[in-house]
């Protein structure tokens, strides 16, 4: 898929050998494997709500029990909640409930700042958004991206079919507390956005109704399962 080529390309510009990595949301598996294989030091944990979906992608992704990746099956922003500060280098957002969107508790500006304490200051977030950069519809996208600026004092945007693109395409939107931090120029072929041509549409998302979501109130109690390294 091109945005996770793009996230891939962008990691491995801006990353460390030995990062701590959190992946919000598991799929397939693909960013955090790719990692693994990349940098055998990198210490991965992914959550991921549905266990079937962690046996599904050790079963036909390619996804072994020798890369250490740590999976957490629970809601992600919970889990987000109780671990400590300053815990990863890099966290990547890619939570989708069927809908093409985000889950509203990953969103706000409340979580936002939740996901800054949890990096360490020269750590970097990015997120796989699905959205309308112009035109009807915009104001999602653009609303997100003002919430996520709000937080972070540096934030990069990348495109993945150009901004005038009038449907839905997947957006790559970087941030990170460091506020000279030097975002690279592209994301694979993904093309970045620059700040000050951004349009003005969009407000700040600060109404925070976690934990009080249906779909979070029956979601399963958390429990980790960590796979261990190989020489």
């Amino acid at each position: 898929l091109p945005y996770i080529a793009a996230a891939e390309q962008w990691l491995a510009e801006t990353a460390t050998p030995g990062d701590s990595y959190l992946f919000l949301g598991g799929g397939a598996y693909t960013l955090p494997r790719r990692v693994a294989e990349r940098d055998s030091g990198a210490r991965i944990t992914v959550v991921e709500l549905d266990p079937e979906v962690t046996r599904t992608a050790y079963r036909f992704f390619g996804l072994r029990r020798q890369y250490g990746i740590a999976s957490v099956h629970g809601d992600a922003r919970a889990y987000v909640e109780r671990v400590p500060d300053s815990e990863f280098d890099r966290i990547f957002v890619d939570v989708y409930s069927g809908h093409e969107s985000l889950p509203y508790s990953l969103v706000t500006r409340e979580a936002f700042t939740a996901l800054e304490r949890r990096l360490h200051p020269g750590g970097t977030l990015a997120l796989n958004v699905i959205g309308v950069t112009a035109g009807e519809g915009e104001r999602r996208l653009w609303s997100l991206v003002r919430t996520v600026r709000d937080v972070f004092p540096a934030v990069a945007l990348y495109t993945h079919l150009g901004r005038d693109y009038p449907e839905r395409q997947n957006v790559l939107l970087t941030a990170s507390p460091k506020i000279d931090w030097s975002f690279p120029a592209q994301a694979g072929i993904f093309e970045r956005w620059p700040e000050a041509e951004w349009p003005a549409a969009g407000t700040i998302v600060f109404r925070d109704l976690f934990p009080a979501e249906p779909a979070e109130r029956s979601a399963p109690r958390e429990r980790e399962t960590r796979a261990s390294k190989t020489p």
